[in-house]
């Protein structure tokens, strides 16, 4: 809906909102032009918690076993170091998790998003931080409030309900 024009948000847009994402989303097959997308900070709300520095997104990882060769940690080192980290967000068009690379951010929809390492706390997305089971209720409500299928308040006893289970 949001590369169409028919959505006048999305949270956390980071790489739904590059032009191959947006035309690969869109109906048109093109989406909406690189001008017309901005990145914005998510108003505060009186007496809520927070900060306009605050971020919420995703966030890459790589697991090493114990029993990976020694050679493991020394490619991980090379592979996000922040002259390859730097090249792989040029031509990959992601955001970089290494700190300083994002000078190798070239596309305009991403450059604010790179600042990421100047937020004052980043919050993961739900979905991932609160584990497969409560993430995909988290997903699936969200589907529900969207296509107006579910009250909020409905949504949020459901996902507490799945969060209480995991307790």
């Amino acid at each position: 809906m949001f590369a169409d024009g028919r959505a006048a948000i999305i949270l956390s847009f980071e790489n739904t909102a590059t032009p191959q994402n947006q035309a690969n989303a869109a109906t048109d097959g093109k989406g909406l032009a690189q001008d017309a997308i901005r990145r914005f900070a998510f108003p505060l709300v009186d007496g809520g918690a927070g900060v306009i520095t605050d971020d919420f997104g995703g966030l890459n990882g790589w697991v090493v076993t114990a029993n990976a060769p020694p050679e493991t940690e020394d490619f991980l080192k090379y592979f996000t170091n922040k002259e390859n980290a730097a090249k792989l967000a040029e031509f990959n068009n992601i955001l970089p998790t290494t700190l300083g690379a994002d000078v190798g951010v070239k596309d305009p929809s991403l450059a604010s998003a790179a600042q990421m390492a100047k937020a004052t706390r980043h919050q993961n997305f739900l979905d991932r931080d609160l584990g497969p089971n409560v993430g995909r209720v988290v997903n699936d409500m969200s589907v529900e409030l969207v296509s107006g299928q579910m009250s909020p308040e409905d949504a949020l006893q459901q996902i507490e309900d799945a969060f209480s289970l995991e307790m």
